[in-house]
């Protein structure tokens, strides 16, 4: 008998945030099982700015996002991981 993970949220924690310019971000978030999660970064009309896979395993996973050379700004990191979707904002500078 196994113990389900009950995911209230999918991401714990996302820093730093504001972000340097051609910095990472690094994460943690949950998953009740292993998949991937699709993670892309929208620009303030909605544009597709990085879009990438993280493979994820059940429980508490840690991951980074490389920023390459995007504008700075504001942006939505959109998060997709197993029908849970979160959006956060996401600030370089």
């Amino acid at each position: 008998f196994k113990n389900k993970i009950n995911i209230s949220r999918l991401i714990v924690s996302l820093s730093p945030n504001p972000v340097n310019r051609s910095g990472h971000i690094m994460l943690r978030f949950n998953a009740d099982k292993t998949s991937k999660m699709e993670v892309r970064v929208l620009d303030m009309d909605g544009r597709s700015v990085i879009e990438t896979t993280m493979q994820a395993t059940e429980g508490v996973n840690n991951g980074h996002l490389m920023l390459g050379n995007i504008a700075v700004g504001p942006y939505s990191i959109v998060f997709e991981l197993n029908g849970i979707k979160e959006v956060y904002k996401l600030i370089v500078r």
